[in-house]
């Protein structure tokens, strides 16, 4: 939270004026077998049912789900494969070598200023070939199954809750985890989501005649919901919807049709004309008025704000760990060639590797635990006081203080708290591993 570069752990070293052999610690904490990620997110799961302002709709909490993509030129990271670029951005290329990175975040805060804060970050892609390795957390699942699942184990924590996804993620796969899970816990979690435009939906199966045999129909006939959009055109309604403090005319159609081959679940499904723009969103909770899922789902917008902030403020995929272990990555491999995980058969390089790969997930996690704190602090300190203390802006920060800005408040006034609490454990920690105190003329120290 209060690094002033990201070039990794040496980061932590330098601006808490560290001795140098602490960083040979730290390289052996990341990898050490002594805890689990799974018992850290457990525990962080607790901590922001407890502390954190959640945000509710309806009486449930708001999870966003979401990818992104970060572009790795590591040849011996483990989990690097090339990866397809689906940005609209013309600047970026069409493909990258990197990691996939799932998230799964939860809104707290107001209506009038919402933070999405990181509950789950981990790999998602590019080692599928782990699954059968020995203490492998690995499920094996596609990125789809892997974040649906994920949520869904948010959502037992927290109760009822909407779950926020983009286009790519709306599968048959989706939705039986989804069932499943209501099927278990008594709080019910509900997808919302955004349809592609080649989406096609059945109508409902017509009665059955009388006396008629055979096998009674599942589904109805076949429609493309892209097309609703001239043949609906003079059903829509219009109606002006406050979104983030502005007033939107947006029109709307919705419809409950049949979704999902051999499946067939019925869905509410909302075609949305807002000027030129159109889109078609879905629910699995048929009790949600159109207006609702519109609502719900342009706070997804959320979760592209927190993967800006990980990136560039905090620094969550900054990490440079590799192993020796790992085979040279090949970016010239032919489809037939054999991935470089399945030529590892070596016991003891496997648990290096996974012991990369630990590292790796941790340091990511760890950075979405210091990026919570800081958007709880933002959200529940907001005073004009501490406003008053932060750098000259000639535009606002906005309804809350920004994470750069509480980030820069912390860096310049890390040792005065420290200095005023020196009883705190924290501090005696940071304290008895600190340069001696004739180093402390340097600059950099002050």
């Amino acid at each position: 939270m209060i690094r002033a570069d990201k070039l990794g752990v040496t980061s932590v070293v330098r601006d808490l004026a560290l001795r140098p052999e602490c960083y040979e610690s730290m390289m052996r904490f990341f990898r050490a077998s002594s805890w689990s990620l799974a018992s850290l997110q457990t525990a962080w799961l607790g901590i922001v049912a407890r502390q954190a302002p959640l945000w509710r709709y309806r009486g449930r909490v708001v999870l966003i789900g979401d990818g992104t993509k970060q572009s790795k030129e590591g040849r011996k990271m483990p989990g690097v494969k090339r990866l397809r670029q689906e940005s609209e951005t013309q600047s970026k290329a069409s493909y990258i070598y990197g990691h996939l990175w799932g998230c799964v975040g939860i809104l707290i805060g107001t209506a009038e200023k919402t933070a999405c804060l990181p509950l789950r970050l981990r790999l998602h892609d590019g080692l599928r070939e782990t699954a059968d390795w020995g203490e492998s957390e690995e499920t094996g699942g596609s990125h789809v199954v892997r974040l649906v699942s994920e949520a869904c184990f948010c959502a037992a924590a927290f109760g009822s809750a909407f779950l926020l996804l983009d286009r790519l993620y709306p599968s048959v796969e989706a939705l039986v985890i989804l069932n499943a899970h209501n099927a278990a816990h008594s709080g019910r979690a509900d997808i919302i989501s955004r349809m592609k435009r080649n989406a096609i939906a059945w109508t409902e199966a017509p009665e059955r005649c009388p006396g008629r045999s055979g096998r009674p129909r599942k589904k109805g006939d076949k429609v493309r919901l892209w097309e609703f959009f001239e043949t609906k055109r003079t059903k829509f309604q219009k109606e002006p919807l406050k979104i983030n403090g502005s007033d939107r005319d947006m029109e709307y159609f919705s419809l409950d049709l049949l979704w999902g081959k051999g499946l067939y679940q019925k869905l509410r499904f909302v075609l949305v004309r807002e000027g030129e723009s159109r889109f078609i969103l879905v629910s699995t909770d048929l009790s949600l008025s159109a207006t609702d899922i519109i609502r719900l789902y342009l706070c997804r917008s959320g979760v592209e704000r927190m993967f800006r902030e990980l990136k560039q403020q905090i620094g969550a995929f900054s990490y440079h760990f590799w192993s020796k272990s790992m085979p040279l990555l090949n970016r010239f491999r032919k489809k037939e060639e054999p991935l470089p995980l399945e030529s590892v058969t070596s016991p003891k390089d496997r648990e290096r590797i996974l012991k990369t790969v630990r590292a790796t997930e941790l340091y990511a996690f760890i950075s979405s635990i210091a990026m919570g704190i800081l958007q709880i602090l933002s959200v529940e300190f907001d005073t004009p006081e501490l406003r008053a203390q932060l750098r000259y802006q000639r535009t606002p920060a906005g309804d809350r203080i920004s994470e750069a800005n509480l980030m820069r408040y912390l860096r310049r006034h890390i040792f005065v708290f420290m200095a005023f609490r020196p009883e705190n454990s924290i501090t005696q920690i940071i304290r008895s591993v600190q340069k001696p105190a004739e180093s402390e003329k340097a600059s950099n120290v002050a």
